[in-house]
């Protein structure tokens, strides 16, 4: 059996970024309901979700320890600091993280381009 091991890695926080933690929860809860399915084609999925130590940095999606954007060969997109984290950790985030993958732009991560990450890493694709 395959494994594939899905890592949310956000800032800790003071307080609560909207931003991690509605997409922490949006990607655990498809991840999860990815996992179910992959189970009969021999991939066992596991999630965790890992706050960084490093307050001044953005949210990254790992897929077995490699960014969503390289297993995918997209690209990341660096734009200003997060409008929610700095405020709520108290001094500025430097960049927000974005993906830009097949002509297009991602600010949330996406249900199904995390699936074509999952399915390639479990060389399903």
């Amino acid at each position: 059996m395959k494994h594939v091991e899905v890592e949310w890695r956000y800032p800790a926080q003071k307080g609560e970024c909207l931003y991690c933690a509605e997409s922490g929860k949006t990607i655990r809860d498809f991840v999860g309901e990815l996992a179910q399915g992959l189970e009969a084609e021999s991939v066992k999925v596991t999630f965790t979700e890992n706050p960084s130590t490093r307050t001044d940095t953005s949210p990254l999606l790992l897929i077995n320890d490699t960014p969503l954007e390289e297993v995918l060969e997209g690209e990341t997109i660096v734009t200003g600091g997060c409008p929610t984290c700095t405020p709520a950790i108290g001094k500025k985030v430097r960049f927000l993280r974005t993906l830009h993958y097949r002509d297009k732009t991602y600010l949330e991560v996406p249900e199904k381009v995390v699936q074509q990450a999952i399915r390639k890493m479990a060389d399903l694709e």
